[in-house]
């Protein structure tokens, strides 16, 4: 009797499993967790301050290669075979994955367009930690050569007499993942109410090569089809993300009708030819203490080879801007910053540090970034980062051509990305209390 009323149920999951639901969510609040933050799985107790820092920059450095990487494959119209590390991501989002449900740990980023996660088995996988198991699921199916999700989309692939769906993600660095491209039902967010999402598009992985430890998956939340808003078909999300030093609690990541994503300061989403996925925006320019600095505009707009140009993104840890921009704000805040010691700094992308406290600090000229539409005055954590003991650097980097608006600057604020207005509001928020 037990075994009927078993069999009975498997059959009713299969079938709803196999209708072509609307697959909108009215809103799906989901808790981020930043990576070296002590409530991540990925938490790392012994690393010091000055690791953090390193690592910090490391993988701001990384993401910029991306970027470029991706701007030439653009511009030369080759197949952009360059993806985005979930190594190099900042914030770690929460769901589930199939039913039942089992836990999933992967990088919201906002540069990226498919949904990906490790699976088992994977005999090369670096990771020792659980992954998706897809044969304990009852709602996981692969899709088929002759699916239009597999014909689609850019990194899948389908050798000859195969059946199902292959997909592989190559990196710039030789390393790679790989596995089949299939559908699942996702569960998200416990913040308002749980959403369960069936015939969910990703790419299960079983074979890496080269990958970290703590690299277990992307969340696309680009513009491309396959994104998740694509897939919950969502037209906003929006996130606030905590101060560097709170780790107390997650940030928080809204998507659908929840989503504060429209205010008094917005600006305009560029579209790039080439580059439709990004979200690049005009910067017009850059105060300190409420001086304007002499940089020209052109330095932030993309040029006609495909390089340059202004990003928002989720996964730089810091700010990156432009060489020549890069030199006049490092040098327009030393200017301005009085009674504090300069020091040498660990790092050669880093170029101005001090020794201060972060009381001396809160009392040095703010920055405020000129966004088309709006301006960002960036916190005293969103402009510097402490690099070692008692050692605080400004957090800007230099990029060879492109410029990010990476996540710390981007802290305390509700940033909301309206995807039919195609805008992005940023409005001051303690993002710790929500």
């Amino acid at each position: 009797m037990a075994s009927s009323a078993r069999t009975i149920f498997i059959c009713f999951l299969v079938l709803l499993n196999s209708i072509s639901w609307p697959a909108k969510a009215a809103a799906a609040g989901i808790r981020l967790i930043r990576r070296d933050s002590p409530l991540s799985p990925y938490y790392n107790p012994n690393a010091t301050v000055s690791d953090l820092a390193t690592a910090a920059v490391e993988s701001t450095m990384e993401r910029v290669r991306f970027f470029q990487a991706r701007q030439k494959s653009a511009f030369l119209n080759e197949d952009a075979q360059v993806r985005v590390r979930a190594g190099t991501g900042e914030y770690l989002m929460e769901f589930q994955i199939g039913i039942p449900a089992q836990p999933v740990y992967a990088v919201a980023d906002t540069a990226s367009e498919l949904i990906w996660v490790q699976c088992a088995p994977c005999p090369t996988c670096a990771t020792k930690r659980p992954f998706f198991d897809p044969s304990a699921s009852l709602t996981y199916k692969p899709i088929d050569c002759s699916d239009s999700s597999c014909t689609e989309l850019p990194t899948s692939y389908c050798s000859r007499n195969q059946v199902q769906c292959q997909w592989r993600e190559s990196y710039g660095d030789g390393t790679f993942g790989n596995g089949e491209l299939a559908t699942e039902t996702f569960t998200l967010g416990s913040l308002f109410e749980s959403q369960t999402i069936p015939n969910v598009v990703f790419g299960c992985s079983h074979l890496a090569y080269g990958l970290d430890d703590d690299e277990s998956g992307i969340v696309g939340l680009n513009r491309q089809r396959f994104s998740l808003p694509s897939r919950l078909r969502v037209s906003k999300f929006s996130y606030c993300l905590v101060s560097p030093n709170d780790d107390t609690v997650g940030s928080l990541l809204i998507l659908g009708s929840n989503a504060v994503a429209s205010g008094s300061s917005n600006t305009p989403i560029l579209t790039v030819p080439g580059q439709e996925a990004f979200y690049y925006v005009t910067l017009e320019g850059i105060s300190v203490g409420g001086d304007r600095l002499p940089i020209p505009e052109n330095y932030f707009q993309p040029t006609k080879n495909g390089a340059g140009g202004f990003i928002v993104d989720s996964g730089a840890r810091f700010i990156v801007l432009q060489r020549r921009a890069h030199d006049i704000v490092v040098k327009g805040v030393e200017d301005r910053v009085q009674g504090l010691k300069k020091v040498y700094s660990r790092s050669r992308e880093i170029h101005l540090c001090y020794a201060a406290t972060y009381a001396q600090l809160e009392n040095t000229p703010q920055l405020t970034f000129h966004f088309k539409g709006a301006d960002v005055v960036l916190t005293t954590l969103g402009t510097y980062f402490l690099q070692d003991t008692g050692v605080w650097c400004l957090g800007v980097v230099p990029g060879d051509s492109i410029s990010i608006f990476g996540n710390r600057a981007q802290s305390n604020y509700n940033v909301g990305y309206d995807l039919e207005k195609n805008t992005i509001s940023f409005a001051s928020a303690e993002c710790g209390t929500f």
